[in-house]
């Protein structure tokens, strides 16, 4: 989808939106067609699945989220009964809860098919559902004059570009009949102007007096956001909370905001002898010596001598019919620069885990020069997210970057999120790789056509997880596409096959290619030595 387009509202029946998993059956028939419209709004319309449990996280994790949920309940409560729309509904998180008050018709509207196909996620009233409607980012609202009694936003209007806020503002004025509630940002608030395509403080009491309607700051229940009303009718007295209000809210998100930060600063403290212990935690900690068991060798046999890697150990000497390369690889063979290297170590720096080596990133730099410019990726195998936040920086400016792992870790995400590009999304899906649950989330969070341009399988490292993850995520991987997998080479242990088992039965069909640390690649060939070999990345070129 190009950053030139628009989009226009076609009926089609009852069979749900197009180009999306989520079914919303016959209340919601609009289908969508793309015509002109600028970044900012394609943004959302693009990636709304990502937010049905985005929006989730960061009401555990960030307060305001839960507070701004509670001013708009103590508005819309104390002027109850009325009929209201929410201007920007997205996936529905203010309509799941606000349709529950006693005497509010909740209506929602939103320019994005996406957002709106998570409604069924959020909304479990189905008559809400049917009174929403997926309407055109710009131009006249689908509604009469004075439709609802109150219409609100919340953090909606900083994603509408400062050429359509004067018209929107306008058309959400029309459409009102009492009042107009805004939860937006303040403009002491910072905001990032590339996020999402688009952000921006608007002067809204200023907008509202060009229409001749007087707007005025109420409170500010937390600190990314104000509360401003606009009296659509003067006569109409809203019912609002008072400053003592405002005042408690913004102290509770202070107290929640460092009582989150003493619980970070207790949970990452170690324990000592004396302390209280807390309970063994149910899943292990990243980077503890049982993070990944079945990934350590019995009994190492180390047999190799000097002389015997003089002449090729563990690798052996590689036939001339094995040197033979697509075309596709040429960027694969010269050796990782130093520069290459300092880029891909300083990326990874600030993920480095206290008692682990710096990783070894020949390998992986030489490959990865593959994947630039790439759309969406997917890592099976994140651990402490440091590979992800090398291969954004080679990846496209809006790429899609989706990490699977078994287990959650939040403040490495979160770090993550922080090292991205400002256009990319970071989406990370908790969960055993081989279980059909996690890939079924993975291609949700695709969307329509299940299509990646990369996949990188670096999880568990047995023959059958690996196996498993090439047949799982290998064959959603678009035709042209790469399937990289990591420590390619390792035969198990006493207790396990090895990777290089599944890839060695994989390589009988779909042809894979390897690149070591140093050394020309070539095609797939088993170490001529029982040894503990780690590293050497797998390429198949997807036909």
């Amino acid at each position: 989808m190009s950053n030139a387009q628009s989009l226009s509202l076609v009926d089609k029946g009852t069979e749900g939106f197009v180009a999306t998993k989520y079914d919303l059956g016959p209340t919601l028939r609009e289908r969508t067609q793309i015509v002109n419209f600028s970044a900012n709004y394609v943004y959302w319309q693009d990636n709304g699945r990502y937010w049905v449990d985005e929006y989730r996280r960061r009401q555990r994790q960030q307060p305001r989220y839960s507070l701004q949920e509670l001013a708009l309940t103590a508005i819309l409560e104390a002027n109850s009964p009325a009929r209201v729309l929410e201007f920007g509904c997205g996936v529905g998180r203010h309509l799941s809860y606000i349709s529950k008050i006693v005497g509010i018709e909740a209506h929602g509207a939103d320019q994005s098919p996406t957002m709106l196909a998570g409604l069924q996620h959020w909304v479990a009233d189905p008559e809400v559902i049917a009174r929403t409607r997926l309407i055109e980012p710009t131009g006249p609202l689908p509604f009469a004059d004075g439709s609802f009694d109150l219409v609100y936003t919340v953090e909606v209007l900083l994603h509408v570009a400062p050429s359509d806020i004067a018209g929107r503002v306008a058309e959400i004025a029309r459409v009102a009949r009492r009042a107009v509630i805004h939860i937006e940002p303040p403009a002491d608030y910072t905001l990032s102007a590339e996020a999402h395509d688009g952000c921006w403080w608007h002067d809204l009491i200023a907008l509202y007096a060009g229409l001749g309607i007087t707007a005025r700051r109420i409170g500010r229940p937390v600190e990314a956001q104000e509360v401003i009303i606009a009296a659509i009718d003067p006569s109409y007295r809203l019912a609002v909370p008072g400053a003592a209000f405002f005042w408690h809210m913004r102290d509770v998100e202070s107290w929640l905001d460092a009582g989150a930060a003493a619980t970070k600063e207790d949970t990452n403290r170690p324990m000592t002898a004396n302390s209280d212990a807390l309970p063994e935690p149910a899943t292990k900690q990243v980077g503890s010596a049982d993070y990944f068991p079945s990934q350590r060798q019995a009994e190492p046999v180390k047999t190799i001598t000097d002389i015997d890697r003089q002449f090729g150990a563990p690798f052996g000497p590689v036939p001339a019919s094995f040197r033979v390369l697509p075309k596709s690889l040429d960027p694969c063979i010269p050796l990782a620069s130093d520069e290459e290297l300092q880029f891909a170590y300083a990326c990874r720096k600030s993920f480095l885990i206290q008692g682990y080596q710096e990783p070894y990133m020949n390998d992986i730099v030489r490959a990865f020069r593959l994947i630039k410019g790439k759309q969406t990726y997917l890592e099976v195998g994140t651990f402490d997210r440091g590979n992800l936040a090398y291969a954004a920086q080679l990846l496209a400016d809006d790429a899609i970057l989706i990490g699977v792992d078994i287990q959650q870790e939040d403040a490495h995400d979160e770090l993550l999120r922080r090292s991205l590009k400002p256009r990319q999304t970071y989406i990370s899906i908790v969960g055993d790789s081989r279980a059909e649950e996690t890939v079924e989330q993975v291609r949700n969070a695709l969307g329509y056509g299940y299509v990646l341009d990369a996949a990188f399988i670096d999880g568990g490292h047995t023959a059958h997880a690996v196996m498993c993850d090439y047949v799982n995520y290998g064959e959603i991987v678009r035709p042209g596409g790469l399937v990289l997998l990591h420590d390619s080479l390792w035969e198990g242990s006493g207790d396990y096959k090895g990777s290089a088992d599944a890839l060695s039965e994989i390589d009988r069909l779909d042809p894979i290619y390897l690149v070591a640390g140093e050394g020309p690649p070539h095609r797939f060939m088993r170490p001529m030595w029982r040894d503990e070999i780690w590293g050497v990345v797998g390429i198949h070129l997807r036909n």
